[in-house]
């Protein structure tokens, strides 16, 4: 678009914003509004979404009903993790034209990343009513019934998408992470060749690779990531998940500087695609302390569903509770549901840190005793759709660590297990592993990562006052030396008896959709105990956060 262009368009919007002050509405040109959005889209493309939104936005001054508009804005709001924003504004766009299935389809994608899963599926089910041959919305809604552990229907919509677009990349690498949750390695990694054959810049594809083989040497697999690392045109999202990839490539064949370096690089950029601060973070944290207080305690101690199925595992990720899980899923009476969302949709937990202290505090005064048992009741209702008639069910999500007091008002009978792991290991290996998008944003800078370490810390501190003998602690540095008494106590907590089986958890068939799906196919090792010392001078930044 050429300079003069652009200052004809600059300049009607200058004259427009004018006349609206003056309470005047003359209408902005369909021409004008086809230019605007142009002009937001060539932002979009090159991933400056700060001016796109600007541009839209010009665009509905002049007609708030522009479906197109509404629709950008709600993308572009669900690609800096605005997601609730992303709904709303999707959801005017389809009220305008039910008939864009794009729009279904990304709604489908900002409700996923709420984790309202069913909401998500309903809209990927109305754009393939529209489009049946809509190989994106296939693939997404395979991530959708994947996230919701439905791993079976997962790989039925990636196949699909396959049938319907042989090519698609990003199709055979979701389906190589499902054949990965399964267990089934070998067929993940010819997922993802086939996904690099289609594509060799596909970095995920390369970081997926990457984390279920062993590198044994400098080989052609290394120098080809190393090539795409080096390319200038290569997309940031790429460029990040190629830094990863070989942060391990390098790990594994002990070139330790090179791969922190990579590490360092792709968390650099991540962080700098992120809008966050560790600050809001530290609101929250202050919020739970104050509204879960002795007192709240003492006036809900009748409150809650008396049920006894859940065992919730909670602590910061990378501590040990996919371990955990699946040395509890291995016993006869446990079914392993692995990491749920459902209490954190329940209790509305997404939106704790967008309230202000004064919602914040209704929020807790509206938990009374019957709102707290139907929270409970709902919460059992979901849970048993994993299992109808396992004895007990676990749930990994780690940071339910956030819901502990919840938990014990509206579940007072569930059992509470804390993986804990020494500070500096713990941060490290969140550090050096990538989170999907709009999760545990504070992992991508050292200092954020240690004060955030230290807010978790300091809450679990709390509940174990508030609540004493209501949360069991796993140290995981303790459980790989003497797997089998450490084995005896946790099954002692939950009131299970012994069960031979739970010392052979890597042969225990069974999905499981977390970074550590590979590790816990085998036995306990001890390998990544102490492994932050090969890295001290680098982690003194993380160092200093956490002790001082």
């Amino acid at each position: 678009m050429s300079n003069k262009l652009r200052k004809k368009i600059l300049k009607k919007k200058k004259k427009h914003t004018h006349q609206v002050h003056k309470g005047q509405h003359a209408a902005i040109t369909d021409e004008t509004s086809e230019q605007l959005m142009q002009m937001g889209l060539q932002c979009y493309q090159v991933g400056d979404y700060r001016r796109a939104e600007h541009f839209y936005r010009q665009v509905l001054i002049g007609n708030p009903d522009h479906a197109e508009a509404n629709h950008s804005l709600g993308v572009i709001a669900y690609m800096v993790n605005r997601f609730k924003e992303a709904v709303h504004l999707i959801q005017k766009s389809i009220r305008i034209n039910p008939h864009s299935v794009d729009a279904c389809n990304n709604l489908g994608n900002a409700y996923k990343a709420l984790g309202a899963f069913d909401e998500a599926i309903a809209s990927y089910e109305k754009a393939l009513a529209l489009n049946a041959d809509y190989a994106v919305a296939h693939n997404n809604l395979g991530n959708t019934l994947k996230a919701a552990g439905r791993i079976h229907e997962a790989i039925d919509s990636y196949k699909r998408a396959l049938a319907i677009k042989p090519d698609y990349a990003k199709a055979h690498n979701n389906l190589g992470l499902s054949y990965k949750d399964l267990g089934q390695m070998d067929e993940a990694v010819s997922c993802y060749r086939k996904a690099l054959a289609l594509d060799p810049h596909y970095g995920v594809a390369w970081r997926n690779l990457a984390k279920v083989v062993k590198f044994k040497e400098y080989d052609e697999d290394v120098r080809a990531m190393e090539e795409l690392q080096a390319k200038d045109s290569l997309a940031s999202e790429q460029r990040i998940a190629v830094n990863f990839a070989l942060a391990k490539a390098f790990e594994d064949i002990g070139q330790f500087a090179q791969s922190f370096s990579c590490i360092a690089a792709g968390n650099r950029l991540k962080r700098a695609s992120l809008h966050y601060t560790i600050e809001s973070e530290k609101a929250l944290f202050k919020r739970l302390k104050r509204g879960f207080s002795p007192d709240f305690f003492s006036c809900h101690q009748q409150a809650g569903c008396r049920d006894k199925t859940p065992f919730f595992i909670v602590g910061m990720p990378r501590s040990g509770t996919t371990l955990v899980e699946q040395i509890l899923a291995s016993h006869p009476q446990v079914f392993g549901a692995g990491e749920l969302w459902d209490l954190s949709r329940i209790c509305q937990s997404a939106l704790w840190a967008e309230m202000t202290e004064q919602e914040f505090d209704s929020y807790i005064a509206g938990l009374t005793a019957n709102r707290l048992n139907d929270l409970g009741l709902e919460y059992i209702r979901c849970l048993r759709e994993n299992s109808a008639d396992a004895q007990f069910i676990t749930d990994k999500m780690p940071h339910n660590f956030l819901l502990v007091g919840l938990i014990k008002t509206m579940l007072p009978n569930a059992r509470v297990i804390h993986c804990k792991r020494e500070p500096m290991d713990n941060c490290y290996s969140i550090f050096k592993h990538f989170f999907s998008q709009g999760t545990h944003n504070y992992s991508y800078d050292l200092e954020e990562l240690g004060r955030y370490y230290t807010l978790y810390s300091d809450l679990m501190e709390h509940w174990q006052h508030v609540l004493p003998g209501f949360i069991y602690t796993v140290n995981y540095e303790e459980l790989v030396a003497d797997q089998q008494q450490q084995t005896r106590k946790l099954l002692e907590y939950c009131h299970l008896p012994w069960d031979e089986s739970c010392l052979s958890f890597h042969k225990t068939e069974r999905t499981v959709a977390t970074m550590s799906g590979t590790q816990v196919r085998k036995p306990l090792y001890t390998d990544s105990v102490q492994l932050w010392k090969r890295y001290e001078m680098q982690l003194e930044p993380l160092r200093q956060a956490i002790f001082g």
